[in-house]
């Protein structure tokens, strides 16, 4: 980076917002002129301000993870200071005192530029994501944060203490949650917990459920003794709001189930199992039976009709051809998907204006869309189930009455690929083998940790480092991470169907179910088993044609 600071100084200035500062970024590096150290610029502060402050969504990278290297560490140390815009320079000094880059100073220069961010707003629940990640920063710094409580912690504290219960609770209760890591003294908890049930009762009685709920769960957490009571507290918040919303006239009764749904879970949580959980479970049931009579009133659209299209498979000189054949279908495309989300989110108000929930097998909520953007993995899995019973699984059948292959020669076959390193092969070729044989309950169970590999070894071939440093103790970073830093690499539909197939609540989630053994035996010949063994039999022998650019192996 040449001059980075007079680059950057020269196109931001104090005041230009975040806002401004990513579109201006993006549109610089949709420029094909842009070239050379002025781009790599450009690329690596668009990496930067993408990153999260505050890990509250999986698929975005936090910056605790970023690592970059020591080079680029170098270059932020000596171009910092002399960087005019405040929201650059906060992010600037945060990585490097994440990065452990004279952290004590650093962490001191990145809230103070933090707290510049915040100087002109006037309400706390404004200033809330930007004290969050200060507090973190100091907790961060293990014993070093005492000497720094009293300028950067008590004021957050008396501002906390002073803000007004009605207008700022979450903010109030996600603070003083926050500041729980800091070991403060004693006192200050209790001026907490003061503020904090002086405004319960008055929430329950005006039915604000929400509220009544965040105060009970804070309480939960500053008085660890009573955290059972205030925790079933929390659980009666649901049903509460829950019965109240039953009262009001053509009340959604699965909107009713919902709230049942989690006041019970968080019983389960609690591990409270009495007289009054199991009233509530049967009444849950009532609730259903009426959610379901509503739903017939209400109307349902009719099953579509699916005929299956003949096809026959062509003659082949050899059964690779064969396997080619097979592989040879393309993934849902993202983009129509999204596209098609936002025609009906236009059409359907309840996509507009109302969330999304996804509930398991059992019936517990186990995701949340409150913008129903996730809705598209929900789409993606049944596009993915339509095309198994459609065609993929009739290609499969039609390969095996025709062809025998053995082991060996699926060893053979994906010998030379870019996605398995060497000293996997073997396994790769037992788990493909399992499936050739119709044994899918195996392969899953062998390939999908494989599949995994194969991600984490394209990203290694690349450069990309996949391990994190916490406390010194090096770990693997999540599939999300894979995926934010394939983007780039694979093309963005397989990188999008791995995701709904492997990791996302509201597609298939394989690999989540499958390794907390909540998948049923008859599940892994279903359709999402299926094309999970179809998916790591395209990867080992097709993944060149997803690749965006070309693999230069390292030396």
């Amino acid at each position: 980076m040449t001059d980075a600071a007079s680059l950057l100084n020269h196109h931001f200035t104090a005041s230009h917002g975040l806002g401004y500062i990513q579109l201006f970024t993006e549109e610089r590096l949709e420029d094909p002129e842009l070239q050379g150290p002025e781009r790599d610029l450009f690329a690596y502060l668009d990496a930067i301000l993408k990153l999260g402050l505050l890990n509250g969504n999986s698929k975005v990278k936090e910056i605790n993870e970023h690592r970059p290297g020591q080079e680029t560490l170098a270059v932020l140390a000596d171009i910092s200071p002399r960087i005019i815009n405040p929201y650059i320079r906060a992010y600037f000094y945060d990585i490097l005192q994440v990065n452990k880059q004279d952290k004590f100073n650093n962490s001191q220069k990145a809230i103070d530029t933090y707290l510049s961010l915040i100087e002109e707003d006037n309400t706390l629940s404004t200033k809330r994501d930007r004290y969050i990640r200060i507090l973190r920063i100091l907790v961060g710094l293990g014993r070093g944060r005492f000497a720094l409580l009293d300028k950067y912690v008590l004021p957050i504290q008396q501002e906390i203490l002073a803000a007004d219960m009605p207008q700022d609770c979450y903010s109030i209760t996600k603070l003083a949650e926050e500041m729980i890591p800091l070991k403060l003294e004693p006192t200050t908890y209790q001026l907490f917990i003061q503020k904090v049930k002086d405004s319960v009762q008055p929430f329950l009685a005006s039915g604000e459920f929400e509220r009544y709920r965040q105060c009970n769960h804070v309480l939960a957490l500053l008085i660890p003794a009573d955290a059972v009571n205030y925790g079933t507290e929390v659980a009666r918040g649901y049903i509460l709001e829950a019965d109240d919303y039953d009262h009001r006239m053509n009340a959604l009764q699965y909107m009713v189930a919902d709230l049942y749904k989690k006041g019970i879970r968080h019983f389960q949580q609690l591990g409270i199992k009495d007289a009054e959980t199991e009233t509530l479970r049967n009444k849950l049931v009532e609730i259903l039976k009426k959610a379901a009579v509503q739903h017939q009133l209400i109307g349902a659209l009719p099953a579509i009709p699916l005929d299956k299209p003949e096809f026959e498979m062509p003659e082949f000189s050899h059964l690779f051809q064969a396997v080619y054949w097979m592989i040879d279908r393309e993934f849902p495309v993202k983009q129509e998907l999204v596209d098609d989300l936002k025609g009906k989110s236009d059409q359907f108000l309840h996509l507009k204006f109302m969330g999304s929930t996804m509930t398991d097998g059992e019936g517990n909520t186990v995701a949340i869309s409150a913008d129903n953007s996730d809705l598209i993995y929900k789409d993606a899995a049944m596009i993915r189930d339509i095309h198994c019973k459609m065609v993929l699984r009739p290609a499969y059948d039609k390969f095996s009455d025709k062809y025998a292959i053995s082991e060996p020669e699926v060893f053979w076959l994906i010998s030379h690929s870019k996605f398995i390193p060497q000293d996997r092969l073997d396994i790769y070729t037992h788990g493909l083998y399992h499936g050739f044989c119709g044994n899918f309950a195996v392969a899953v169970h062998l390939l999908i940790p494989q599949i995994e590999n194969g991600l984490r070894h394209v990203l290694q071939t690349y450069g990309v480092i996949t391990r994190k440093l916490t406390e010194d103790i090096q770990t693997e970073n999540s599939l999300a991470f894979y995926f934010n830093h394939l983007n780039g690499i694979l093309h963005e539909d397989l990188i999008f169907d791995l995701e709904g197939l492997l990791n996302e609540s509201f597609g298939n989630n394989i690999r989540n179910l499958v390794a907390h053994g909540k998948y049923a035996t008859g599940q892994f010949f279903a359709p999402a088993g299926f094309y999970t063994w179809w998916l790591a039999l395209k990867l080992s022998l097709h993944l060149d044609k997803y690749l965006l650019k070309e693999i230069t192996p390292l030396s």
